[in-house]
């Protein structure tokens, strides 16, 4: 059985990171050991310890090197150097020096430390530590202080959406290591005195307390620990000082509730073997001058706080959050929330009737989806799983769009807007309107576009799909910067995708199918070609699949002066039904550079077929 568990299995570069881990120890215990081994008459000898422990919270493995570094009769200062690897495949490097002082009664320590921790999300946490400890032969006082040198992190696992009232936010954004102290004092039972079989055996109680706190934690991490230890001195077949210790430790807090670990530590002198035996045996508290240091298992590394969030697609502070139904006036709603909401819909009623009117900053999202949010503190992004049922939005009569566009910074996500072949558009987008987005959208049925545009525009629509729109599926008219990705365009009455003047256009992974005039279009007026363009246009077509019926050409230049990206590549005609040509550019310039699909041929211009 692995000491982390059955059914643990660490990756090959954990293993990698631990194995550097433990060799940096072995090496430098070696190194000191050695330094210490000259010295004929050394009093106090070196050491390694290596165990393991299963826990509650997480298992862990961990190797120590202890040696003297210099010593005399009653002072002594050593190093003290651990490695540990977690089950969660964080591990931890401390390195120690410490001083000691020998007195009749009791022993005196201090210690300074450097701690380097590499955490699950592959973030890097150092700290400075520091203690003073107190041994006597039946006691034990320590208290240790733990000062972090690092910022926090940011880490979208492991953080949480929460609702709150008419509020949304994002919780343990960042890893946040935490500063603070731990203390204890421990007994020695005198078990040699109540049981005959116990010489050579000690049982040791501790009990004590921690804090640790940081600015960005929701609230301290506070509370006891109590630890038992039960050792077996001297084992047979191992030099003297040679100890096998059993432990058990419970602490508990508010944040990581109970937590409860056991396991074992095998220590193992660096001299002392073969015949050579010690002229003056130590005494028991002369012994204690090379007891390991006591201290925190690894840095408390804890998650930050609430913080509110944004939608990541465009940026828009969700300060609250506005719940709507099929029992609500939708139009009323948008019309009246002002800037900075979340209006979210919920589909389990059953069709929201009325159009919705979006002005400045604001997201209109529908239940049952995951709406991509930022923490404004953190920067994080996760997905917000939005509470309730899809909704479709059905417009209340035949002159309405479903939803309208009048300001900017605006997303619209997650709806089916089912125009039932009476509605105007299915989303009209005003002129001079910044950073929309349109994503996770259905449009079917609308009695003229899917997605009309006008002029100066700038946003993306992303994971659309438009069916049987009276019109086209999407049109914008001059100067619009739009990103299309991922989108379907079925059976469009008139054209898929027009655009006219002066536009630049990046579009990848879009669908065309059985659209029985112009996919694209870029000048005045209507023909049955597949591509129309004008004059001036900056285009990047990539990815994307065509097929169904086009009246004429697939790709018309009427003007000059555009330019075609070098990542327009990789395109597919899925047996497309052409009716005349599949490209026409009649005279020199109509483009400049190639639009390239799968098994050819490549769209040149002033070369065949485009000649």
């Amino acid at each position: 059985m692995s000491i982390f568990g059955d059914g643990y299995q660490m990756s090959d570069r954990s293993k990698m990171r631990a194995l550097a881990l433990y060799l940096f120890a072995v090496s430098s215990a070696a190194f000191v050991a050695e330094s210490a081994h000259a010295e004929q008459n050394a009093k106090w000898d070196a050491w390694l310890e290596t165990g393991g422990y299963l826990s509650s919270e997480r298992d862990r493995g961990e190797l120590v090197a202890y040696a003297p570094l210099w010593q005399d009769d009653n002072s002594l200062i050593f190093t003290d150097i651990r490695g540990k690897l977690f089950s969660d495949d964080a591990q931890e490097a401390n390195l120690a020096v410490g001083y000691r002082e020998l007195t009749d009664d009791w022993i005196y320590g201090a210690w300074v430390g450097y701690d380097l921790r590499r955490s699950d999300n592959d973030h890097i946490f150092r700290q400075a530590s520091v203690g003073l400890e107190v041994l006597g032969v039946d006691h034990d006082f320590r208290v240790n202080g733990y000062l972090p040198v690092s910022d926090a992190q940011n880490s979208a696992q492991g953080s949480n959406i929460i609702f709150s009232g008419n509020q949304i936010f994002l919780t343990g954004g960042r890893e946040v290591p935490l500063g603070g102290f731990d203390a204890e004092v421990g007994y020695r039972l005198p078990i040699e005195d109540w049981f005959a079989q116990t010489q050579g055996q000690q049982f040791w109680l501790h009990a004590g307390g921690f804090f640790f706190s940081a600015d960005e934690a929701p609230e301290n991490q506070v509370g006891p620990k109590l630890r038992a230890t039960w050792r077996l001195s001297n084992l047979a077949g191992m030099p003297e000082g040679s100890r096998l210790a059993f432990e058990t430790e419970y602490q508990h807090d508010r944040m990581r509730d109970n937590q409860l670990e056991v396991g074992f530590r095998l220590r193992i002198p660096l001299s002392g073997w073969g015949d050579t035996k010690r002229a003056c045996p130590l005494s028991p508290l002369e012994r204690r001058m090379v007891e390991g240091l006591e201290r925190d298992t690894d840095i408390v590394v804890g998650r930050s706080g609430r913080e509110q969030v944004a939608d990541a697609a465009t940026g828009t502070l969700l300060s609250a959050v506005v719940q709507a139904d099929a029992r609500d006036n939708l139009q009323a709603i948008t019309a009246g929330v002002g800037a900075d909401k979340l209006i979210l819909v919920d589909g389990t009623a059953g069709p929201v009737n009325g159009s919705a009117t979006l002005t400045a900053s604001q997201t209109l999202a529908s239940g049952g989806t995951a709406l991509r949010v930022r923490g404004v503190r953190s920067g994080v992004e996760v997905n917000a799983h939005l509470p309730g049922s899809k909704a479709t939005l059905v417009p209340t009569c035949a002159c309405d769009d479903i939803v309208s566009i009048r300001g900017d910074n605006v997303h619209v996500t997650g709806f089916l807007l089912d125009g039932k072949g009476a509605s105007n558009d299915g989303i009209n987008i005003d002129s001079g309107r910044v950073n929309f987005a349109l994503t996770e959208l259905t449009i079917q049925d609308t009695g003229n576009s899917g997605i009309l545009g006008w002029d100066n525009n700038q946003g993306i629509i992303r994971h659309v799909a438009i069916q049987r729109a009276a019109a086209d599926g999407i049109n914008f008219d001059t100067n619009n910067q739009l990103v299309i990705r991922d989108v379907r365009i079925n059976d469009a009455g008139f054209f898929g995708l027009g655009v006219n003047r002066r536009n630049t256009l990046s579009v990848d992974r879009l669908s065309i199918d059985g659209s029985f005039a112009p996919a694209i279009l870029m000048v005045n007026g209507a023909t049955d070609d597949g591509f129309d363009i004008g004059t001036g246009n900056v285009l990047t077509i990539a990815g994307s699949t065509f097929s169904g019926v086009f009246g004429d050409d697939l790709f018309d230049f009427d003007g000059v002066g555009n330019q075609l990206t070098q990542g327009s590549t990789g395109n597919t005609n899925a047996g497309a039904i052409i009716g005349d040509r599949l490209c026409n550019a009649p005279g020199v310039g109509a483009f400049t550079g190639t639009i390239g699909f799968e098994g050819g041929p490549a769209l040149l211009d002033n070369q065949p077929p485009c000649n």
